[in-house]
Formats: structure tokens, C-alpha cells, sequence
């Protein structure tokens, strides 16, 4: 019974946590395409390009980073075992030294920034002085921002904390949204430009913020300063912050290796941009499904290891690990038939016909990494709840570390050019993460009883042959096809293929599983009419 009780607050909290994932995402693209459609590109490069994205956003990205992990097994940990005051002086001492950090942090941004903006960008004040200029102005005016933004990772955990997962994704969704009208309205009527986005993108944080203040509305009697800094529960989190920090700084290292460094130095035009449209094209299918449950179940993986309770986390992460395995599999494989005609679709227009090339066949291998993707995030909750961060620290740079060693061998030693560099270090990524998840999943089968071998092995095959049946399916509905209506130029003939593709890929699937046995498609099936009945029933009953 209890097990069935988790099980359905953390596909509750997942739902919340999908649907205000999807606002983000949708406002996301919104925002990025009208701004950059309605701004000159000498603006939209030097502020939001550089001084937010490059600057503002990259700090930000560091803390949230840390924060996650290292606080909230703490916080939840202070809650359980001793009461929800001692928790709150550990929020509330993070907060107070976070607004000191981040103060000091504005200051050196809105004092240095020309020698900020000409450490990291080629931006001359002799040769470009409306560019360097523009970036300066840009880092000083959206300093401020960096305060909000950041204190909202720590309010985000919070509201995890209390299992109120939609308004601490939502808030990233209002503050999307907030820039989208403010642009617009700015540029559009009043004329103000770039300090529209600005504007946008300041006032924005604060909207996130508060939104996230509105969710933890019950409990902001507890918010005080505090620097309670000899609380032997703050130092637990400075230590789970130690290696984190260090495993995000390799991590960097090695995209910014792997996707610029070793790629410029080829003579090929279009490889960085090919690779970098491959990596986010496999991202967004990877963020939509493992990101939103495994940030659902942080809190719940939290709350069993605070309790002890071993075979509930084992069995928690073998029935979600295999749902997710059953989604990505197929998926990864049916993507290098079926990738390469989307990337067309999406570039048409945008891309030259090698570029569309190039990105097809980078997207085909990264998505390749989705089921180790997948199931990697789940377990490095479960080690983060464990506070286990020292051990996938040192498992992360090693594998990043190899990564690195791949592309350099591959690319600088052994001369691979033009598609074969692009597949070199698509592979290498996901020769690596795949690594990683089997060394994760074979060092936390030792702490907690999950996945048994035999019966992993059995799963793992047969829905393997499902996603080659899949796979097969999506190749030959493509060859009948071309065969018949000849290979399409025209967009809507495009999405014709590949709506036939996709279902063919689907049929295949539905029959695969269905065949092997593989009974999770038709779990999850008749979990979602049972909720569905039992939603029609309270209503009837209401009326």
C-alpha cells in the first residue's frame, strides 16, 4: 500500500512538474525566436548573447548547480529527524550568505565590466567600440538580475521541499514570458530596444522570485537572517557542495573541448554549428521526460533515505528506470532513421543543404546516449539524497576526462574531418555517458537492492529488438515513400514522411512490446484510464 502511495505522488508531482516544464519550454522558444527576430543583431548578440546569457545566466547556472543537490537531502534531513525550525535555520543561513556572495558579485560586475568583457569575448573598444560598448552596458544594467535568479534555485528547492513542485517550475515560465512582453511591447511600440530587453530580463527575475514567494506563502514566518554558519547541518551541505563544484567546472571543460576547441580546428565551415544544433536536439527530447520525474522524485528519494528505507528506494528506481528505458531505447534507435529527415524539416529555410546534413547526422548519434541519459539522472538523485556527491564526482571526470581524450585522439592524432569529426565526438559523448550510467547503476546496486541482473538482462534485450523492429519499421516506410512520391523538397510533403514514418515506428512498438511481453507500455496505459475513471466518477458524484 505504501508503495502504491509514493508511486502516485511521485507521478502527481511529475505531472506538475511536466506541465509547467512545458509552459517553460513553450515561452522559451517564444521568447528566444521574437527577440531575436524583432532586435538588431548587434544588440541581440552584445546583451542577451553575451552580458545575459554569457555572464548573467552562466553564474546563475553555477549556483543552481550546487545549491540542489547539496542542500535540499539536508534540509529535508533537518526536517525529519529533527524539526521544521532546525531546517529553516539552515535555509535561512544559505540564504543570508548567498545575498552576501551575490552582493559582492553585482559589485564586481557593475565596477569591472570592461575588464570582464574583454576576458572572455574578441570584442575590441578600437575596432567594435558599439559592440564593447553595448556588452558593457549590458553586464552593468542586468547585474541585479544575477540576485533574484539566484536566491530563486534556493526557493525552488524549497518548495521541493514541500512537495509544491508547480510553482517552483511555473516561476521560469513567468519570467520567460515577463522578457516576451516586454520586448515587444517595448521594441515594438515604444521604441526603446535593447533596454527593453534588459528591463524584461531584471524585472523578470523578480517576477520569478515571486512567484516562488507565493508558494512558500505559509512558511515565510520563517524567513530571518541568519549566519548560523557553526551549524553542523551547513557545513554537511559546504562539504556536498565541495565536489560538485569541482565536477561542474571538468564538466565545463570538456563541452567547451568537445564542442569549440577541437572542432575550430578543422577548416570546414558549419561543424561547431552543426554540432551544437545535434547536442540541443537530443537535449530537448532528454529534458522533457527524465529531467521532469527525476526533479519530482529528489524530494521523495530524499525522504526514504531519511527513513532508511533501502528496498522502497530499490524498487522506486527499478519500476521508473524501467519506464523510462521502455520510452528511450526505441527512441534512440528509431532517431538515426528518423533524425536526419527532422533536422531537414526544422533547418529548412535556415540551413544549407550540408548544413542540414551535418546536423542531421550529429543529432542521430547524441540521441544515441538518451537511454543511459535517461537513467543516469535517476540515479544521480538517488546518490545525491544518499549524499554520495564525492564518489560521482570523481566518476564524472574520469569519464569526462576519456571524452576528452577521444576527440583529441580521434580529431587531432588520427585526422577525422567534416561528418566523421561529428560522429567522433557524438560517439565518444555517448560511449562515455553510457559508461558512467552502468559504473552509477553497478556502485549503487551494492547500497540499495534494485534492478536484479538476470531479469535486467532479459528486459534490456528484448526491448532492443523492439527499438531495431521500430527502427526497421521507420526505414522501410521511408523507402515506400521516396519509391512512390519521390523524396520530398516541399514542407508539407516532408511532414507527410514523416508522420508516416512515425507511425509505422509506433505500430512496430505497440506490437513489439506486446509480443516480448514487455508490460510497461500497457502499465502505464492502464494507470492513466484508472485515474481518468476515477476522475469522471468524483465528478458525477459532485453533481
Amino acid at each position: 500500500m505504501e508503495s502504491k502511495t509514493i508511486g502516485e505522488r511521485i507521478i502527481k508531482a511529475s505531472v506538475a512538474v511536466f506541465a509547467a516544464h512545458l509552459c517553460f519550454k513553450v515561452v522559451g522558444f517564444a521568447q528566444f525566436f521574437v527577440i531575436g527576430g524583432i532586435t538588431e543583431t548587434v544588440e541581440w548578440e552584445c546583451i542577451y548573447g553575451f552580458a545575459f546569457d554569457g555572464v548573467i545566466f552562466s553564474l546563475f547556472l553555477i549556483g543552481e548547480e550546487l545549491i540542489g543537490p547539496a542542500f535540499l537531502p539536508v534540509f529535508i534531513d533537518e526536517k525529519e529527524k529533527k524539526s521544521e525550525e532546525a531546517a529553516w535555520l539552515l535555509a535561512n543561513t544559505l540564504l543570508t550568505c548567498q545575498l552576501i556572495i551575490l552582493g559582492i558579485a553585482v559589485l564586481v560586475l557593475y565596477l569591472f565590466p570592461e575588464t570582464l568583457t574583454r576576458w572572455i569575448t574578441y570584442f575590441d573598444a578600437d575596432k567594435k567600440k558599439e559592440n564593447f560598448q553595448l556588452a558593457v552596458q549590458g553586464v552593468k544594467l542586468m547585474a541585479p538580475a544575477l540576485i533574484c535568479f539566484s536566491l530563486g534555485s534556493t526557493t525552488y528547492m524549497l518548495l521541493n521541499g514541500y512537495k509544491k513542485f508547480f510553482l517552483a517550475a511555473f516561476g521560469d515560465a513567468v519570467w520567460k514570458a515577463f522578457v516576451l512582453v516586454s520586448v515587444v511591447i517595448g521594441v515594438q511600440f515604444l521604441g526603446f530596444t535593447w533596454k527593453a530587453l534588459v528591463f524584461g530580463i531584471v524585472a523578470g527575475s523578480i517576477t520569478k522570485l515571486i512567484t516562488h514567494l507565493i508558494g512558500l506563502v505559509r512558511q515565510l514566518h520563517f524567513f530571518r537572517p541568519s549566519l548560523a554558519i557553526n551549524n553542523p547541518a551547513f557545513k554537511t551541505m559546504l562539504i556536498l557542495m565541495l565536489p560538485l563544484f569541482i565536477g561542474i567546472v571538468f564538466a565545463k571543460c570538456r563541452d567547451f573541448y568537445n564542442n569549440i576547441t577541437v572542432l575550430s580546428y578543422l577548416d570546414t565551415d558549419g561543424l561547431i554549428k552543426a554540432n551544437a544544433y545535434g547536442r540541443k536536439l537530443f537535449q530537448a527530447f532528454g529534458m522533457v521526460v527524465p529531467y521532469t520525474i527525476s526533479i519530482a522524485m529528489f524530494p521523495f528519494f530524499c525522504d526514504l533515505v531519511s527513513k532508511d528505507n533501502k528496498e522502497k528506494l530499490g524498487e522506486i528506481l527499478t519500476i521508473s528506470g524501467r519506464m523510462l528505458l521502455v520510452l528511450f531505447v526505441p527512441m534512440a534507435l528509431v532517431v538515426v532513421v528518423y533524425g536526419p529527415e527532422l533536422v531537414k524539416l526544422l533547418v529548412m529555410g535556415k540551413f544549407s543543404q550540408e548544413d542540414a546534413y551535418l546536423a542531421g547526422i550529429s543529432m542521430a548519434c547524441y540521441t544515441l546516449v538518451l537511454p543511459a541519459y535517461g537513467l543516469e539522472m535517476l540515479l544521480m538523485q538517488a546518490f545525491f539524497a544518499r549524499k554520495k556527491t564525492y564518489l560521482i564526482t570523481f566518476v564524472g571526470i574520469g569519464f569526462s576526462a576519456l571524452s576528452i581524450l577521444i576527440s583529441y585522439l580521434g580529431i587531432i592524432k588520427f585526422g577525422a574531418k567534416g561528418a566523421t569529426a561529428l560522429i567522433v565526438i557524438a560517439l565518444g559523448y555517448v560511449l562515455c555517458r553510457t559508461l558512467k550510467t552502468a559504473v552509477l547503476l553497478g556502485v549503487l546496486k551494492q547500497a540499495v537492492p534494485m534492478f536484479k541482473w538476470r531479469e535486467s538482462c532479459s528486459f534490456f534485450i528484448r526491448l532492443t529488438v523492439v527499438g531495431l523492429a521500430a527502427a526497421a519499421a521507420t526505414w522501410l516506410a521511408f523507402h515506400i515513400f521516396d519509391a512512390g512520391l519521390g523524396i520530398p523538397v516541399k514542407k508539407n510533403m516532408l511532414i507527410l514522411k514523416l508522420a508516416l514514418g512515425g507511425g509505422m515506428a509506433a505500430a512496430a512498438f505497440f506490437a513489439g512490446t506486446t509480443l516480448l511481453k514487455i508490460r510497461e507500455p500497457l502499465d502505464m496505459w492502464n494507470w492513466g484510464l484508472k485515474k481518468l475513471n476515477r476522475r469522471k466518477e468524483f465528478t458525477t458524484n459532485s453533481h
